[in-house]
């Protein structure tokens, strides 16, 4: 009896399809060692897509111009839509005493986004991780 061929082919649907809700609810991601978690919407969500297109109306005057200050407030308005639409929470995150716990909010995620650039570099990094948000993920795969 002939063996049986296994298929040849690929799936961009099965291998690229995104988990709609991890893409706006976020995925917990353990950063430093696992001494924190955070919780990640995907970058360019629609909540963060419409966010950004309102505020790029509300503000197209000053976006048209060409200048440091209108540099500062891109970097300004980019920091508020990651507060607002893909930084979603944290656990294990510590005021900068190193002991006290600093709770999640938006104002909070702001704050930090906006002072600690390396901050800010890791959640935009970390949006960006684009398995992390897949509907059939590479590890279950491989189980099939």
């Amino acid at each position: 009896m002939a063996k049986k061929e296994a298929l040849k082919g690929f799936s961009p649907l099965r291998r690229y399809k995104n988990d709609d809700a991890a893409v706006e609810q976020g995925v917990w991601r353990e950063i430093e060692g696992g001494a924190a978690k955070l919780l990640i919407a995907r970058f360019n969500n629609n909540a963060h897509q419409e966010y950004l297109r309102a505020e790029r109306v509300k503000h197209a005057n000053k976006l048209s111009e060409n200048s440091k200050d209108n540099d500062d407030f891109l970097i300004e308005l980019g920091n508020r839509a990651m507060s607002k639409h893909i930084l979603k929470g944290w656990e294990g995150i510590l005021d900068e005493d190193g002991v006290t716990p600093l709770p999640f909010n938006e104002d909070n995620a702001y704050k930090l986004l906006s002072e600690v650039e390396e901050f800010s570099t890791l959640v935009f990094n970390l949006s960006m991780d684009a398995e992390q948000y897949r509907l059939y993920r590479e590890e279950d795969a491989v189980k099939n």
